[in-house]
């Protein structure tokens, strides 16, 4: 099923590129010829198969050169560049890496201008459960409650508007469906930022007249009715959302510790673990308090909740499990450090840069012959070294928590949340409660980073370095929760939390 919807979507769009129908100059945005098309798959092509360390690992050769030459062979005398940049976006979500994209953050400003910066936004926020869109806040002048359905959006019903998204979505392997899903709900948190929803949208469904149609189901009334709202720009309705429901959050704002429950339960949220976003709070710090209150007023029971924490960081899992330990364990998160390529690129360093000069000579030069061995399946194994992060034994902390904790996860939990969610089960740490994570336990890329830039279309693409390969060979899935917690759609209007609601039942009955 995935893969026929993810051709589906595929085909649709090449069948407008073929036709020629581009946006381009139109609507502001640059147009971009067959040729200069072609020209950038191919070095998009030559840049994945000679340097990303996991290219081939979950798609075979002949299936990504086909998908390859099929896309060029579709496309038409001239589009836009937003029309190209799904096909791009496409293109790479088929190796299935969670860290090779089209990042809105290292797009050219004028790029973004033209393709992001557009009055083509929902007015309202969502969350989606079983493929439902479910309404979190709305800005538009119909104030829908919180967990209305939307069913369609200009006509499309909204199992095939997220159909074709998903096939521009990013992930860590085969089995993380779930976590393609999570990726395309528009939260406050990510809508302030680059929300993938919100970039991607027009580019499939082309806003008409500045405005939207919409068919919804009333969570209050159980009624359908249809109306139109207008389509906003992120600053109006970053404006409107500010006026109707207050300030958005910050990074440090999904930093929170709170004793419940009369002081027997201990609850430490952590949204994020982008620690150099953080500007009042100190992680270690934070952490440190946090735990040395616990050890103080003897909290029996201790919840950390991740929901919504994609990655960043390897530090505050590293700090994590330190306060969970209870004995000396194996070094953190560790893993072998393999490439796919030890000589010299200078053709493909021409489109390549990187915040390293030592990663750039290597990518021209070489490496040197001290630097690496031979490993299997084609790939070299770097040597330790000690510019390249690892962490030692995790020894347990001078105030490590010595009574029952769980972690609560979910769909978004990837990258290093991902590595500390495994560390976790692995050494059975907490019970793990909620939903599968993303992620996958065959070990992710990453890092560090090359930015390819295309050289007509001038599109961005993050390219990981290393695959942080697992010590022993692992499946392909993702971290599966002790207690596994589904929800329902309900939940939203209802505002209810079903991880803790198990969590305190078990707190209470003591199972």
């Amino acid at each position: 099923m995935k893969n026929r919807l993810f051709l589906t979507a595929v085909v649709v769009v090449l069948v407008i590129l073929a036709a020629g129908v581009g946006r381009g100059a139109g609507d502001g945005m640059k147009s971009l010829t067959g040729d200069e098309m072609r020209g950038d798959l191919e070095v998009l092509r030559r840049t994945l198969t000679t340097i990303h360390p996991g290219v081939y690992r979950y798609i075979a050769p002949a299936a990504l050169d086909r998908a390859f030459a099929d896309a060029a062979a579709r496309l038409g005398p001239a589009a836009s560049e937003g029309e190209f940049l799904v096909v791009v976006a496409q293109l790479v979500s088929r190796i299935d890496c969670g860290h090779t994209f089209a990042n809105p953050l290292n797009q050219e400003k004028d790029f973004r201008a033209r393709v992001f910066d557009r009055r083509a936004l929902l007015p309202f926020y969502f969350r989606l459960i079983d493929d439902r869109m479910l309404v979190t806040a709305d800005a538009s002048p119909e104030k829908l409650a919180r967990g209305s359905e939307i069913l369609k959006i200009d006509g499309v019903p909204v199992t095939e508007i997220v159909a074709r998204l998903l096939t521009v979505t990013r992930a860590d392997g085969t089995s993380t469906r779930g976590h393609r899903l999570d990726s395309l709900q528009l939260t406050r948190e990510e809508a302030e930022r680059f929300a993938l929803f919100d970039l991607y949208y027009p580019l499939f469904f082309p806003v008409k007249n500045d405005s939207f149609e919409f068919v919804v189901r009333d969570f209050k009334t159980g009624k359908i009715r249809t109306f139109r709202a207008a389509a906003l720009t992120k600053s109006e309705r970053s404006a409107a959302m500010a006026a109707r429901f207050g300030p958005p959050p910050t990074y440090d704002d999904g930093w929170r510790f709170e004793l419940r429950r009369n002081g027997t339960l201990g609850y430490l949220k952590i949204a994020n673990s982008l620690t150099w976003r953080l500007t009042t709070v100190k992680f270690k710090e934070f952490l440190a308090a946090a735990f040395r209150e616990l050890r103080a007023r003897d909290v029996a029971n201790l919840v950390i909740d991740l929901r919504g924490n994609g990655g960043g960081d390897m530090e505050p899992g590293f700090e994590l499990a330190r306060y969970l330990a209870s004995k000396t364990l194996p070094p953190y998160a560790a893993s072998r450090r393999l490439v796919r390529s030890v000589g010299p690129q200078p053709e493909l360093a021409k489109y390549l840069d990187t915040y390293s000069d030592e990663l750039l000579a290597g990518l021209k030069n070489g490496l040197p012959a001290t630097a690496y061995k031979k490993a299997e399946n084609g790939y070299y194994e770097l040597l330790p070294d000690e510019k390249l992060e690892s962490f030692p034994a995790v020894e347990p902390a001078a105030d490590s928590f010595r009574g029952r904790a769980f972690v609560i996860a979910d769909a978004s939990n990837a990258s290093a949340t991902f590595q500390f969610l495994d560390y976790v089960k692995t050494h059975r740490l907490a019970t793990i409660v909620g939903q599968p994570t993303g992620g996958s336990r065959q070990g992710i890329n990453g890092g560090n980073y090359f930015f390819l830039h295309l050289p007509a279309s001038r599109i961005e693409i993050d390219i990981p370095v290393y695959f942080q390969a697992p010590l022993a060979p692992q499946k392909d899935e993702s971290v599966i929760p002790d207690v596994p917690v589904k929800r329902r759609p309900s939940d939203v209007g209802r505002d209810v939390d079903r991880e803790m609601i198990l969590i305190e039942r078990r707190v209470e009955s003591g199972e």
